[in-house]
């Protein structure tokens, strides 16, 4: 579905490609947020290697 969401982007997914980046930002800007506050480099690790994990099966 993304790829067909760039490839098309008149389509009837067209709007997936977009929300897909915001959702991938967002969590992102929320385990920065845990590591700035908390300092734990450990949990933001792991955030973000399950959300790269969940981008790579896009």
């Amino acid at each position: 579905m993304y790829a067909r969401s760039l490839v098309e982007p008149g389509g009837t997914r067209a709007d997936f490609a977009r929300a897909t980046a915001e959702d991938r930002l967002t969590a992102l800007r929320g385990a920065l947020l845990v590591l700035l506050a908390t300092d734990d480099t450990r949990r933001f690790e792991v955030a973000v290697a399950h959300q790269l994990a969940l981008f790579q099966r896009i």
